[in-house]
């Protein structure tokens, strides 16, 4: 069992971070964790370059990603609410995922990169979004948005973690009933 979690956290010891580690502690198998605040990945240009050679024309840590991401059984997006939306540095590192979306819905993927594109589209992932909003406040576009990106991801089974009022205490309230969902959910990822 391989998990992949992206998560778009920006203090390292807030209530993100906590929930995705305390997931992680119950997960089987390889997981691979990335924090997008701290990597050296730079965001999609546009260049058109993946249509015309069947891959991303940069090369930085994005590249083992996108294999893990095909070798992935779960996709996990994890991201505190901002303005209603997922962190700006979750949004900064999907726009890479441009590649696994011309990869799965273009023809010429077929001729270009036929492995990649059966390991993106023949897999049945399954999908999680965790949310922590400071407030019980407006999360729809944050929904929205982490349904497309593991829709590109090729998980189109999700799940949604929702923790509202994290602002209200130091550190998330891991106990029931969200541990008893965050359990729930990892028994979920762990079973095929």
């Amino acid at each position: 069992m391989k998990t992949f979690i992206a998560s778009g956290s920006h203090r390292q010891n807030g209530n993100t971070v906590a929930i995705v580690n305390e997931l992680k502690k119950h997960l089987h198998g390889e997981v691979y964790k990335l924090n997008t605040i701290n990597t050296k990945i730079s965001p999609c240009t546009a260049c058109d370059y993946c249509q015309i050679y069947g891959e991303c024309a940069i090369e930085d840590e994005m590249q083992e990603i996108y294999d893990f991401i095909l070798e992935a059984d779960n996709i996990v997006i994890a991201s505190p609410v901002y303005f209603g939306d997922l962190s700006g540095s979750l949004l900064h590192w999907a726009s890479r995922l441009q590649y696994l979306s011309w990869l799965k819905h273009s023809k010429k993927s077929l001729a270009l990169c036929p492995e990649q594109r059966e390991a993106l589209c023949s897999k049945q992932r399954k999908g999680v979004i965790i949310l922590v909003n400071g407030k019980e406040g407006y999360k729809g576009a944050a929904i929205s948005t982490g349904k497309v990106l593991l829709n590109i991801m090729g998980a189109e089974d999700h799940e949604i973690l929702y923790w509202p009022d994290a602002d209200a205490e130091n550190k998330p309230n891991l106990s029931n009933p969200n541990m008893e969902k965050l359990i729930k959910l990892a028994n979920s990822l762990n079973t095929r």
